[in-house]
């Protein structure tokens, strides 16, 4: 197991620009698979691809949990994400699971876990951890993934309950130690607003990326010892799964993602402006648990960046937070919620092509001409300094 350094990943950033377009250019079909067994296993090593076209699963109904990605070749990757922020939006934890071939040139393999995160006082903590074994079972109502390295007895653990309502962690490596849970309160969902299982519903958040949200937004408790330094908080946090054929550096120009909870409600909005130049949005509401809103690429959202406060990112987009606004036409109803960003969660190293911050927010909002609540967030905001050709 190997950690992956600033100055490897901007490495590999450069060493992309080098592979030839007949590499870069096997873009996978994509279709729907057939609904699994009830006890499955997708097991690989970290050194295991295949030659030419994977399959993407894109059907709204396969369990969210399943693996999308019927092998790993050279350009198609997926992940499980799970972030957390305190309760008073000044400390974050992120942790992602891949599948993902796009650093294999540095011959570290295809699996590997990150760990950024943030304490109250803006100290960062960031690890990326390569394993040489990676599995998904699922059975009994739970969905198990292991990213370990069986001869150096590091093991990384997730467990997702079959009815996407709880979510836990446990983490046993080098620099990294603990236990993170979450407890749902929002409904899982597709990116169309579409509540899980919805055989109307689609995965597809802009071209070439799928995307779903097993949970919006829950509880969350964590209990972690980052480089011999304790890190525990609760608070809120989600879940999110990704899977393209492309790295990021292909597929967007840039966007921003937002995760807020404001007492009872959840916002969940993502603007995407994707490698073909159009702008893509998906935008969630819940009351209580409940969706009250839900769109993609409708009208009815605005966004806009704020100035002014504190915390921004170190690249050329200094905005401090953003405001969301939201109508619901059919029924006249409307909400607004302001983001300000509290602490800068994980920055990509200076140089690479993605210019990527990730904050920690506190949060306001609800529906307009009703009561004001107050909240916290988690936030992303990407440009890519080239959108990489395909072929």
């Amino acid at each position: 197991m190997s950690p992956l350094t600033a100055t490897s990943r901007t490495d590999f950033l450069f060493k992309m620009r080098l592979l030839p377009p007949a590499l870069i250019s096997l873009l996978p079909v994509i279709s729907a698979f057939p609904s699994p067994p009830q006890c499955t296993t997708n097991s690989v090593t970290a050194y295991e691809n295949t030659t030419g076209p994977v399959t993407l699963n894109t059907s709204p109904l396969d369990p969210y949990e399943n693996i999308k990605n019927s092998a790993i070749n050279e350009t198609a990757w997926e992940y499980y994400y799970f972030d957390s922020i305190s309760s008073d939006g000044s400390a974050g934890l992120a942790i992602v699971f891949f599948r993902d071939p796009s650093l294999s040139v540095l011959g570290y393999g295809n699996l590997r876990i990150s760990v950024d995160a943030v304490w109250s006082n803006g100290t960062k903590f960031s690890t990326m951890l390569f394993v040489g074994e990676s599995s998904v079972s699922t059975c009994s109502g739970v969905t198990k993934g292991l990213w370990n390295t069986t001869s150096e007895g590091f093991e990384f653990s997730f467990e997702v309950s079959e009815t996407l309502k709880t979510a836990s962690i446990s983490l046993s490596g080098p620099q990294v130690s603990g236990t993170w849970s979450l407890s749902s309160f929002a409904p899982p969902r597709t990116p169309d607003g579409l509540i899980y299982p919805s055989p109307k519903a689609s995965v597809e958040l802009a071209p070439l990326i799928y995307w779903n949200e097993a949970i919006p937004a829950g509880n969350v408790q964590t209990s972690f010892t980052l480089a011999g330094t304790p890190f525990s908080f609760t608070g809120i946090g989600g879940h999110d799964r990704n899977w393209a054929p492309y790295i990021w550096d292909y597929i967007a120009e840039h966007w921003y993602w937002v995760r807020i909870i404001t007492g009872p409600y959840t916002l969940v909005y993502w603007i995407w402006t994707s490698y073909d130049g159009q702008t893509y949005t998906s935008a969630f509401v819940s009351e209580n648990g409940v969706e009250v809103f839900g769109t993609q690429n409708g009208e009815d959202v605005t966004f806009t960046l704020t100035y002014g406060g504190k915390v921004h990112g170190s690249f050329k987009d200094e905005s401090t937070g953003f405001v969301v606004e939201l109508e619901d036409k059919s029924c006249g109803k409307k909400w607004k919620f302001e983001i300000e960003h509290a602490n800068i969660a994980f920055e990509a190293p200076a140089g690479n092509n993605d210019a990527y911050s990730r904050f920690v927010n506190t949060a306001s909002g609800g529906e307009v001409g009703g009561k004001v609540w107050n909240g916290v967030g988690g936030s992303e905001q990407n440009v890519m300094q080239e959108v990489y050709p395909m072929a």
